[in-house]
């Protein structure tokens, strides 16, 4: 019990000093005290909104828009290969250098006010950019193939990447790409925005940090862990979930007036709920 408690109290002091180092290093660097965010996600877009910011006109979608470009977004394509053991051939492994700071820097991002509009968009423009809702049709065979829509399966939701035909949401910048090995694609309607490099300087800054600091060192994690941070918080769910604990009698009034998404029964005449 003994050497529990001093074990204890050892990992909370030495918690203690690493924060209090981060702390001080992110003050110093940008100005900004961590203890009013808790996440690094929320720090990041804290430090990028002190700082690199600008007039940048980011909209803030929300309601029957938001709702669309949602379903634009997907999980990372991933493949797992197992190597077969064979002493006479050569595997190579690569690694992409900070590849989300690299688009982020490089590729333009939707900003001003969204524009709707419903029909094939490029008989009137060229390039046009923004969220499309379009009907896919693939190659007929492609080994790794590019676009990803989700599917219902009775395991719940799931993010394939298939051949075939389908309808569904994505970026104009994806569909673009896609077409240059193949793809094919009807637009139905969606959303136009004007694009600009919102994040170039942010990118920058950062990487100047990690590119000239010791591999192991405070500031080199720091920059890093910042540089990845920042992208998803742009595209947070909107609904967040909460907990309540609420008596049984109480808890039948609060089903009405929330959407409910699990219910506990705690055996005392108290029920824990989850809820949007």
């Amino acid at each position: 019990k003994k050497e529990t408690i001093k074990y204890c109290e050892q990992d909370c002091i030495s918690l203690y000093q690493l924060i209090d180092k981060f702390s001080d290093r992110i003050y110093k660097l940008f100005r900004i005290d961590i203890l009013k965010y808790p996440t690094l996600s929320s720090l990041a877009f804290a430090i990028y909104r002190s700082s690199y910011l600008k007039n940048y006109k980011i909209p803030l979608t929300t309601g029957i828009i938001y709702d669309f470009i949602k379903k634009s977004y997907t999980g990372g394509s991933v493949d797992v290969y197992k190597p077969r053991p064979n002493k006479n051939k050569k595997i190579y492994r690569y690694d992409v250098n900070s590849l989300y700071p690299f688009a982020m820097k490089h590729y333009p991002m939707p900003v001003g006010t969204p524009i709707y509009f419903e029909g094939d968009i490029l008989k009137f423009e060229n390039n046009p950019f923004g969220i499309f809702e379009v009907e896919i049709q693939t190659p007929e065979f492609m080994k790794i193939p590019l676009l990803q829509t989700r599917i219902k399966t009775k395991n719940g939701f799931r993010t394939i990447a298939p051949l075939g035909n389908w309808t569904g949401i994505y970026s104009s910048e994806e569909l673009f790409n896609a077409a240059k090995y193949g793809y094919k694609f009807k637009i139905l309607r969606g959303y136009l925005f004007e694009k600009d490099n919102i994040f170039s300087d942010y990118v920058d800054e950062l990487y100047k940090i990690k590119l000239n600091s010791p591999r192991n060192s405070a500031d080199y994690t720091i920059a890093k862990l910042l540089l990845n941070s920042l992208y998803g918080r742009l595209g947070m769910r909107q609904d967040s979930e909460q907990h309540v604990i609420l008596n049984n009698d109480n808890a039948n009034k609060f089903y009405s007036k929330f959407k409910i998404l699990n219910i506990l029964d705690l055996k005392n005449g108290k029920e824990l709920i989850s809820y949007i």
